[in-house]
């Protein structure tokens, strides 16, 4: 439902349509509601509430939100660049996107090889979201022309910065959570990650939608009350074959607004690196467990858990205050 209004507003229906309002508003008390039965109410929750205690945790699941975000958008944002604005074909767009996707695959390699080595993580997570922004930023300067040094040299390192954050933040999230609750908290970080990816598509879509219909006046008056609808709208709607059939003059006018839109979302995207990498220097850092443990599972073992975090919960006075300047102790 959320996704669904962020996607109508703008484009389909305006953002003050009953329609937009009423998904936006409801999916966000769907979700909230899908979180207190999980905290609260689920016997056996899907999502453990101990992932989401602690600042430490939430700041790890911010930096996988974004880093998920980003990951995807130079995903679909990038092919569509190649092919609607450099006019290449599906395959050859899949060979220009070659220097992100080995800088990603290489840095990845060895950022698993360092961690192992060293029990280092969190300057991982925080030196990748840096790159990643320099990367994204960079992508402003991409032009409505082919510029091999621009499409190697902005990828590669856009590439780089990606490439350690897909271990870092799950070595994190699994370090700080109790081994019985560690599957749990894995699944919850694939989770996030999904949703990330498909929250990601469609805010940058809105971005660039609404930057192109906002052109609809000045497109209209170049090409024509007719053939300019042909142009606004989704993505999808940027018909390459009746880029290549305007004459010269009025291709250069409509790459260039694409250039622009697509600039918008890359901005979009920037901010939100930037976001992520205020998130990953505010994580502290957890020295991993070298000893080896066994966990119980099942149902009876989740039970038994259950019941311990209940009475820990009805027993708030046989918790010891922390005092400043002092040892832990009861208060007097």
């Amino acid at each position: 439902m959320l996704l669904f209004g962020l996607e109508f507003g703008g484009v389909s229906f305006p953002w003050n349509s009953p329609t937009t309002i009423g998904l936006i508003i409801g999916g966000i008390v769907v979700l909230g509601i899908f979180g207190m039965v999980e905290r609260y109410y689920a016997k056996y929750p899907i999502m453990p509430p101990a992932v989401f205690d602690g600042i430490n945790n939430i700041l790890i699941l911010g930096v996988n939100w974004v880093h998920a975000s980003l990951f995807i958008s130079g995903a679909y944002f990038l092919p569509i660049y190649f092919q609607i604005v450099l006019g290449v074909g599906p395959t050859l767009s899949g060979v220009y996107i070659l220097p992100q996707v080995m800088g990603l695959s290489v840095v990845a390699m060895l950022t698993g090889m360092f961690i192992r080595n060293t029990g280092k993580y969190v300057w991982i997570m925080r030196i990748s979201m840096l790159i990643t922004t320099l990367g994204y930023g960079l992508f402003l300067d991409f032009q409505s022309y082919t510029s091999w040094p621009r499409l190697i040299i902005y990828q590669l390192i856009s590439g780089i910065g990606i490439g350690p954050n897909f271990q870092a933040p799950l070595i994190a999230i699994q370090n700080n959570m109790p081994p019985g609750d560690v599957s749990g908290a894995t699944s919850t970080f694939g989770f996030m990650r999904q949703l990330a990816t498909s929250s990601s598509i469609v805010l940058g879509s809105v971005v660039y939608q609404n930057i192109i219909n906002g052109k609809e006046a000045y497109l209209t008056e170049v090409l024509g009350p007719e053939l300019a609808p042909k142009f606004l709208g989704s993505i999808a709607g940027a018909n390459i074959d009746l880029i290549h059939q305007l004459t010269q003059s009025q291709k250069d006018i409509v790459l260039s607004e694409y250039t622009t839109a697509l600039k918008r979302a890359w901005l979009f995207y920037t901010a939100l690196s930037a976001i992520g990498c205020v998130f990953s220097f505010f994580v502290r850092e957890k020295a991993l467990n070298q000893n080896h443990e066994v966990t119980k599972t099942g149902l009876e073992e989740q039970e038994r858990a259950r019941l311990a975090r209940i009475a820990a919960a009805k027993k708030p006075e046989d918790r010891q205050t922390e005092w400043p300047g002092s040892k832990s102790r009861k208060p007097q």
